[in-house]
């Protein structure tokens, strides 16, 4: 793809071109540094985005259903709240209560690659540090101020030290949430 071409889908403007089109006619798809930036797009661009993904998919592969290969990694299973049909949370000191540290993660990462994995899903409960003191001092002790903080570090870890794409779901967040939360 042009230098220009990518420049244009990446700044992905009212008037800009569509980024589909650009596609489509180079037959290329961007880089990762491209592909990052697509995924910065503000509300007001995703949409356009999100079409422009749908014709390039039913250009180039019509009909074809694609998933990932993922490898499981529940961060951890500690959770405020306590909804009735989840079978995931603990609290801590039940059996099964865990919170992997950085070690572990990494550990199910590269079993993953061994596999032929390409995303790490990450799960977890809902800001248990605001419930648990045992959780706030895991935290504490290595080094992060939040769950969602630590699952930021965990996901760029990933990113950083394996050929896997973290894919988190951190469920409800807020627009405070994020590196200083």
């Amino acid at each position: 793809m042009s230098g220009r071409g990518l420049k244009d889908m990446v700044n992905l403007s009212q008037d800009a071109i569509d980024p589909a089109a650009e596609l489509e006619s180079e037959k290329e798809v961007p880089g990762r540094e491209g592909a990052c930036q697509l995924l910065r797009c503000d509300d007001q661009e995703l949409p356009a985005l999100l079409a422009s993904a749908r014709r390039v998919r039913t250009r180039f592969k019509p009909g074809v259903v694609t998933y990932s290969r993922k490898v499981f990694i529940p961060l951890t299973n500690l959770c405020r709240d306590y909804c009735g049909y989840c079978t995931f949370r603990r609290d801590p000191g039940q059996p099964g209560a865990h919170t992997m540290t950085p070690d572990e993660v990494m550990e199910v990462v590269r079993a993953g690659e061994r596999l032929g994995c390409t995303e790490a899903l990450f799960s977890l409960g809902d800001k248990p540090e605001l419930l648990f003191p045992e959780m706030r001092d895991m935290l504490h002790g290595l080094g992060y101020k939040s769950t969602l903080q630590y699952l930021e570090a965990m996901c760029e870890r990933v990113l950083r030290e394996s050929s896997l794409l973290p894919h988190p779901n951190p469920g409800l967040m807020s627009a405070e949430c994020g590196s200083d939360a």
